[in-house]
């Protein structure tokens, strides 16, 4: 996931702000405005979440081929599932 600074330009590496944002901001967290540091905290809850998404989500193509079709057979050919009573 490519980080993107809080003015929207792209930034490289492990920083959370770019040259001319850090030369205005400085890089202490705790002089950031209110608005910044909510910001970049939002954007460090987006990167966990789409780690942790990585981490656990399982392709279709991972289970076992009898699984995939008792998984077939719950939806129908829109996708939706089907609820069985």
């Amino acid at each position: 996931m490519q980080r993107v600074c809080a003015c929207g330009k792209l930034i490289a590496g492990k920083h959370y702000l770019c040259k001319e944002c850090e030369d205005i901001y400085g890089t202490t967290r705790a002089e950031w405005p209110e608005w910044l540091r909510f910001q970049l905290n939002d954007m460090k809850r987006e990167e966990m979440a789409e780690r942790t998404l990585c981490d656990r989500e399982i392709c279709f193509s991972d289970i076992d081929k009898k699984k995939r079709a008792s998984l077939l057979d719950t939806f129908d050919e829109d996708g939706l599932l089907i609820l069985r009573t």
